[in-house]
């Protein structure tokens, strides 16, 4: 039997998405047409002008954010979901703690599904990022593991990947039939398309970036466009990426009030946007001349707070050939940093679109990154 050139496995590489739907906490988004992103047109209808539950998401991705404490020598169930009406359908992820291994299973039917991937051994309170994309009709998908502490990625390709029912996809977004197990369910997103993973950009549209032509957004700079470094030093920019995702869980926005850290003017940030804190304190506490900074650990301070914004957001990141400091609105922030990244893999990432030779490979700064505890003292140094 010949098999149609469309059913041929392909490579597949990450691009952009549509949203089908978000939730964390008690908080749910569900639009079969797709989530609005604000400031853009309406996407044209996905499944045609009257979609229903049985309507098929043939190629697209789940994901989701998990807080997990897991015991050593017992299997921690991360997400269970199960659906009987007509049919049996389910989904369950489960980290092995023996096998440093995580595994997901997709039911639909007498169909059965398992891929499992080799991950960073969860040691204490870890979150993770779990995004499971498949291309039902080219027989293909990918599993990725975002260990956000020790920040890994890891990641397997697996085939024949089971569709998603529309139905089933509002089911998991609505929390009908989803259970937390062992874990704290951070986030769930469902989207039509493969999500990048990885590389997340940090800067929210709308952010200033210095340049010798002055204050420009991040998002209407160009490759070959010149940016200035905190040091006042000129640098091409190779590309400006950007990703958008849901803006809650761990990619929830995080709103600085200008004076705090000398910004000019108001800032948002994704919660791993990291900054560059230089002064006297930073030296007499860790014996450095400048260190990072994940924007997250600012949240408890009175210039900080949570972003008001609706279901979606979209962060921007500037690619340099180097990795270095920029200037956004009087705070330092750094560029998309790319280090050792196998072309697989990046093909899965906002640059995917880039052929592997072109992507620059960075020397990481020689500014240590300090922790949430580390972060939380300086900062209180400063504006004690």
């Amino acid at each position: 039997m010949t098999r149609s050139p469309t059913a041929r496995r392909k490579v597949l590489s990450a691009g952009p998405v549509i949203w089908l739907g978000a939730a964390s906490g008690e908080k749910s988004f569900f639009d079969k047409r797709g989530l609005p992103e604000p400031g853009r047109p309406e996407t044209a209808p996905l499944f045609g002008a009257n979609p229903t539950s049985d309507d098929l998401v043939t190629c697209g991705s789940i994901v989701v954010e998990v807080r997990v404490d897991a015991w050593p020598g017992r299997d921690a169930t991360l997400m269970r979901y199960g659906a009987r009406d007509r049919w049996l359908r389910g989904m369950m992820i489960t980290y092995r703690p023996g096998e440093d291994r995580l595994v997901v299973d997709m039911v639909q039917g007498e169909e059965l599904r398992r891929v499992s991937v080799h991950i960073t051994p969860v040691i204490g309170e870890t979150e993770l990022r779990v995004t499971y994309s498949w291309d039902a009709p080219h027989r293909t998908g990918i599993l990725s593991v975002e260990h956000l502490e020790a920040e890994t990625i890891h990641q397997t390709r697996f085939r024949d990947p089971l569709p998603l029912p529309l139905g089933d996809a509002e089911r998991l977004v609505r929390g009908d039939g989803v259970e937390a197990g062992d874990g704290q369910i951070l986030s769930l997103g469902v989207a039509h398309g493969v999500a990048p993973v990885g590389l997340a950009p940090g800067l929210a549209t709308g952010s200033l970036v210095k340049t010798p032509r002055g204050l420009r957004p991040v998002e209407n700079l160009c490759e070959g466009d010149m940016v200035l470094t905190s040091e006042n030093v000129m640098k091409p920019v190779r590309r400006v990426v950007s990703r958008l995702v849901p803006a809650m869980g761990l990619m929830r926005p995080l709103h600085l009030h200008a004076p705090f850290l000398g910004l000019t003017s108001d800032l948002v940030l994704g919660p791993q946007q990291r900054l560059v804190m230089q002064g006297g304190e930073a030296e007499y506490l860790y014996g450095q001349d400048s260190v990072m900074i994940q924007a997250q650990h600012l949240r408890h301070f009175r210039g900080a707070s949570w972003a008001e914004c609706g279901p979606l957001i979209r962060y921007h990141a500037v690619l340099l050939d180097s990795h270095e400091c920029l200037s956004a609105q009087g705070l330092c922030v750094e560029s998309l940093f790319v280090g050792p990244i196998v072309p697989d893999m990046l093909r899965t990432t906002v640059l995917s679109e880039m052929a592997p030779l072109n992507v620059p490979i960075h020397k990481l700064m020689p500014t240590p990154t300090l922790t949430r505890f580390e972060a939380r003292n300086l900062v209180t140094e400063l504006y004690a």
